[in-house]
This record gives C-alpha cells, structure tokens and sequence, in this order.
C-alpha cells in the first residue's frame, strides 16, 4: 500500500493537499526521534551464547594498523585485552554539544592458530557495556558500530606497539543542523501519474538550499520522474541533509513492502539505490565520487567487468560502482563486478603469489546478491597486511571476458602483492584511482601495471595514458619520467618482504638463508670488507654494516636492489659505489661519522630519500636534493661555512646544522620545516623579516655569537617557537 492509497482512508482528517506532508513528517520523526537500542542490554551479560548474534550488528574493517583520527574524534584507551577507559572524562566534557556518528571498538587479531582467528566476546562484550555505561545515548541504530581488526600482529611485542580502544566519531551542532518536522501545508494538489518519458538526469537540485552539495545519487532520486512531485517541492524548502533525510526516509518506506521486480523497473532501481546508498554512508572515508566521473568522461568503454578492492577503506568505492550502472543501466555496459579481499583472512605466511584466493564475481544486474555480498566478502577478510592480490583478481575475472575493458577500482595506498604476474594479462587495464592525493603522488605499482598492460590511470581530474615509464617483467620501475604527476614514496617493497616469512638474521646466520633475509644486522665486527655471500641475499630491505672498519665497498652491493635502509656510520669510507641510483628504493641513508668530504654525486639523486645521515664527516658543501620526499636530513658537525640552499625540498621536516662554521642565516626556510637545530655556528643576527620562520616548532641557537637584544627581538617575533640560546 503506498502513500496515496493511504490518504484515501485519511480523507476526513486530511485534505488530499496535505496528505505528503503528513507522510514526510512521519518520516522525518522515525529518521530523528524513534531511535531502537542496538545492543539489548540483558543479551550483553552471556557472550558465549549470543556472542555471533551481537557481532552481527558491527560492521566489521580489517586494516594494517589503525590510524587514530586527528580531529572530530575522541580516543578512549583500554590497552590490550581490557575494556576499562583511562580518558573517559575527555567524552563527558563534550558529549553534549555534538553529534555521534560512529562508534569503533579496536582490537588485534591475535592470537591466530591453525590459521584461524577466534574471537574474544567475553572482551568485545566488556567494551560494548563500558562504551554504553559511560554514555547510554550511543546504544542506538542511528550510530554506526565498527569493530575494527587490527593484523600487524604475529607476536607479543607487535600486539603492544598498537592502539587498543574506543574512538567516538561526532560532527559538531554547527555541521549537523537538526531536521525540522514540516508541519504546513506543501502542496496543493497531489497528481497521480505514471513516469512520463521525460529525460532521467542527475542534474543538482537548483531549489535545495544548501551550499554543500547534494550527493550525486539523491539527487538523481530526487530528479527522477518517479519520485513525488511533491516530495521535490518539500525538498526545496529544507536544507541539503533535511532534503536528503526526507528521500531516504522516503524510499525507505516505499522499500519495506516492494516485491522483487526486474532490475529494469525504475522503482525497483530507486530502492535497490536507497539500499546502496545506506551501505555507501558506512564508510566516510570514501566520499569522493571519482568512481562515477571516471566512468561518465569515458563512454567509449562500452562492454567492462569491473574489479574492486574490497578491504579496508575501499568499501564505499564498491556501491559506488553498483549506483552508477543502477543509474546508467541502459548504456553502462558493466556486466560483472568482482570483488577480492586478499586471501579470507588467510594469514600472511599463507599468502602464495598467484593462489591467494579471496576473489568472488557476481553479474552486475543483480543488485540483491552484490549487497549480499559485499557483507560476505567484507567479513571474510580485509586485506589484512597490506599489499593486495589485484593481479590475481583481474585474471580470474578475464576468464569468463576475455575481451571485456578491464576496470579496476584500486586503492593508491596499497601495493600489489602479485604485480610479477602483471606480464600475464593481455587486456589493457584501466586504473580508477581511489584514495589520490597530488601531492602524495601514484603509487609505483600503479603505474607499473598500467604500463606493462597498456592501460591508463584515471583520477577525478586526469586520464593519465601512455605512460613515459620504463619498466622490467618482475614488477618494478626502471626509470620515470612523466611530468603529468609524480610517484609516491615506494612502500611496496617494505609492506610485502617486511611481513612475509624471514625476519632479522646476524651475519652467521644469514649465510645459510640467503633469499629468505629481509634485516641483516652485521654493525660492530670489526669487517674490514663486506663478505661477498651478503650481495647474494636479493631480497634484502636492510642492511646494518656500522662500527665496522670499511674504508670501500664493492659494486656488488648495487645487486641489492630492493635496499629500504642502508646503516654505515662510523667506518672510514670517503666513498660509495656508483650509479648509487641503483638502489632506487633506498629511502634511509647513514653515513654519519666516516671521512666524506663531499657528498657522492649519486645520493643528490636518489628520488625517494627520506632520511639522510651525514653528521661528523668533512662537508663543506650541500646542493638540493632530487627527492620530494625527503623529511630528515643530520649534517652535525662538518665544515659548512653557508646554509644549504634547501628551500625547495617542501616535505623536509628536521634539519641539523649543529657545529659547523655557517655565519648567516637564510631569510626563508623550506615551508614544512619544524626542527632546525643551528647550535654552535658563528651566527650573529637572524634576518629582519622573521615570518619565514613562524612554522618552526623548535629553533636551537645555543652557542652563537647572539647579543641580549637580538634575542629579545627574537623571542618577540617568534613567541610561538621553543626557542633555546
């Protein structure tokens, strides 16, 4: 029965004018003052038997380690395996005056034996019963509850390095106006009427008041020839989140009673969207919309399968997908999407190259079962360590469309655990990037795979195709040089050897497991040279040769390619093997201590240096460096006579000019600096203009030639900076 049959027995109590009006109102009250408690308080107290019926009201996220939020979020701290909080009155002090709108509960998964994760209710119970106690208005479905799974954790010492605890997500009054009830009269006439033919846009609401915009799906609700013309005009009255309350509250109604139909009926693609939308709103973190602008600028791509990340934060990427070919069914042109989570909860030292598994596919026009499962998928695994099985996906996909567009809706944070196998695909795929930051940059194993097939990489502003990048068969870069955009910081190698069997081995050890050495630790033993079986460990990430004796080291050590972290401080090396650029994921340099009197040509162009060590050497000079990643840089007592022209290296953070012979001081500093440390220098006088230096957190001018009123004009000037004379 819908609305307007309804208003049919109401006639004597309303006007047939009046009758959505009444309806809105209803609905606007259940979506704000009807709220059901999510957790039954007498089911809390016996977690062995109702341990998996309460679970199921979480959505539960796997990821790496958890990212404790900066802002709009309270961190309540339990610690492991205990439920009572430590800051609990930091939540009473604000609670009041803001509005929840999700409600984590953090863990580890750990332990895990015979390859499985058994869950602790006992514990997921306490936390439930401490969150509520302490505020009782969280306890409702209008609030989402995350248990979210932390997986960096196979022994003690990783599990107590991670964060274990409650964190509160609110909105402030200010961001969450509450909903009116509408209370007049909206319309004046209600007309029944079949769709008409008139064209289904999604063109924005021009009556909506509101500057935030509308989300592109309600307004194609909200626009559609099926929706009320009413409900429109009631919508022109209210804000944006009003306006989109009244059309989910709205559909979801018109949803409770509606029988399967074909997908081809519009008001069965309307609710199937209100269902997809509700799912999408789950997950914030993926609010963009590059998913559909994508797709929209490219209508050349006629018949695609798509295949989706579905771990951690690229959830809400996944009905984004399902909404757009709901909108554009007749052109769309998806017949499948695949969704592959990265092995179902598989543990890391399972994880085989090719056979990771965690790969399910499901027609695009049958939106019942996707929604179904997504949460299937979702709660077999989340990805877990990091780096994903893309590849594997993607050919397990082109088996049942071999000439199909590949698309693949990918998370630029992660790496791709199988990208080796990349050389095996002969479709070109199309990358649609989730999760791009410019500034950042792509990841590498992103512009590989879109290299090595062909393909593109499309962002919500670009379509990056033919790619200048030279590139090899085993899933690495060559060399790039393509001014469209630049690379991120390559964590790849870190995220997959980090986690994968072989850990940290001495020298003796190391000699009898080559290829599984990931850490080799060979600092104070007196080696005057590198044995030669240390450049045979290929997959080597760090290498610790300090307190040693090497005056030189031989070229092999280029053959360690996949370096992250190279140690050799205090030795007598005046030099390094060259093209040093051969380890170009090097991203940790020391060579503090040791007899350099000028820097290796080489390490000016290492492109994605973080960290450069070179205190207690011989400098007398230092040129601008080729990384724009580059946070750290120790030049500690050398022989420096002018301040290194370093304004240009943007993500620099700490710089340590301690005991050198600089005797003036530059007028701008590289804008994200925080730490400048220039004690011991013949410095007199800071520049007039100090605004170049507000950034700075700490400035350290012990030791300088600085009279009592220059520090006095100091201090007032940068009030703000621990300042040390």
């Amino acid at each position: 029965m819908n609305w307007q049959t309804i208003c049919l027995f109401t006639d004597m109590i309303l006007k047939p004018a009046h009758c959505l009006a009444f309806f809105a109102t209803i609905f606007l009250s259940n979506f704000i003052g009807f709220s059901q408690e999510r957790f039954n308080p007498s089911l809390l107290n016996a977690p062995s038997k109702n341990g998996d019926a309460v679970a199921q009201k979480f959505v539960t996220v796997e990821v790496y380690e958890y990212e404790k939020p900066t802002e709009n979020a309270i961190i309540l701290k339990n610690g492991f395996r205990k439920h009572g909080f430590v800051n609990a009155k930091e939540w009473l002090a604000i609670k009041d005056s803001v509005s929840v709108s999700k409600v984590q509960i953090v863990f580890s998964k750990y332990p895990i034996r015979n390859g499985e994760y058994k869950e602790i209710y006992h514990l997921l119970f306490n936390r439930i019963k401490a969150t509520i106690a302490l505020d009782s208005d969280l306890n409702t479905e209008e609030i989402i509850w995350e248990r979210v799974w932390q997986t960096n954790c196979e022994n003690n010492t990783q599990v107590d390095q991670l964060f274990h605890g409650v964190v509160i997500h609110y909105k402030t009054e200010q961001s969450s106006p509450v909903i009116k009830e509408i209370t007049e009269p909206v319309v004046e006439e209600i007309v029944t009427k079949p769709p008409t033919n008139t064209s289904q846009t999604n063109t924005p609401s021009s009556s909506v008041k509101e500057e935030r915009k509308m989300s592109p799906v309600l307004e194609y609700m909200l626009n559609h020839p099926t929706t009320p013309d009413a409900l429109r005009e009631t919508a022109s009255e209210l804000t944006v989140d009003e306006a989109e309350a009244l059309i989910l509250n709205y559909y979801r109604s018109e949803g409770a009673s509606l029988e399967d139909g074909p997908i081809t009926d519009p008001v069965v693609q309307l609710n199937y969207m209100y269902e997809l939308e509700v799912f999408s709103r789950q997950f914030p973190e993926s609010k963009d919309t590059v998913v559909g602008e994508v797709l929209d600028r490219h209508p050349e791509w006629k018949s695609k399968i798509v295949i989706n990340d579905w771990t951690g934060s690229m959830y809400g990427y996944g009905s984004q997908v399902i909404l757009w070919h709901l909108m554009n069914l007749e052109n769309s042109g998806i017949s499948t999407i695949t969704l592959f989570n990265d092995g179902d909860n598989k543990p890391t030292s399972r994880k085989k190259i090719g056979k990771t598994k965690g790969i399910y596919t499901e027609n695009a026009d049958n939106p019942a079962e996707l929604l179904e499962l997504f949460n299937e998928v979702m709660s077999k695994g989340g990805g877990g360590d990091g780096p994903e099985n893309d590849v594997e996906a993607i050919l397990a996909a082109l088996e049942d469309a071999p000439d199909a567009e590949v698309i693949l809706i990918a998370d630029n944070s992660a790496c791709v655990r199988d990208i080796s196998l990349a050389k095996d695909i002969n479709r070109p795929v199309r990358i649609i990037l989730c999760g791009y930051n410019p500034e950042v940059g792509i990841n590498p194993d992103n512009v590989y795979l879109a290299k090595i097939t062909g393909g593109g990489i499309y962002t919500m502003e670009d379509d990056l195709e033919q790619l200048n990048a030279e590139i090899d068969e085993e899933g690495q870069l060559n060399a790039f040089s393509d001014g469209r955009f630049k690379l991120s910081s390559p964590q790849c190698f870190k995220d997959v050897f980090y986690a994968s069997a072989g850990r940290e081995y001495s020298l003796d050890n190391a000699r009898w497991n080559k290829k599984d050495v990931r850490i080799l630790e060979a600092g104070n033993l007196g080696l005057g040279e590198i044995p030669k079986h240390v450049y045979k460990m290929e997959n080597m990430q760090s290498l610790n040769l300090e307190w040693n004796a090497l005056q030189e080291i031989d070229k092999s050590l280029l053959k360690l390619e996949k370096l992250s972290e190279l140690r050799l401080n205090n030795n007598r090396l005046s030099t390094l093997p060259s093209p040093l650029t051969r380890l170009r994921f090097l991203e940790h340099l020391y060579l503090s201590t040791n007899n350099f009197e000028e820097l290796p040509e080489d390490i000016y162009q290492l492109d994605f240096l973080q960290e450069l060590h070179v205190a207690f050497n011989d400098l007398t000079f230092i040129k601008p460096f080729d990384s724009r990643v580059l946070r750290i840089v120790d030049l500690q007592s050398n022989k420096l006579t002018a301040f290194p022209s370093l304004e240009n290296q943007e993500s620099l953070e700490e710089l340590n000019l301690a005991d050198n012979q600089i005797t003036e001081a530059p007028k701008t500093l590289p804008k994200n600096l925080t730490e400048l440390n220039l004690k011991g220098n013949q410095i007199e006088r800071l520049p007039d203009d100090l605004s170049g230096y507000q950034q700075l957190k700490k400035l350290n001018l012990q030791g300088n030639p600085i009279t009592v009123g220059e520090r006095v004009r100091i201090r007032q000037a940068l009030f703000n900076v621990d300042l040390t004379f």
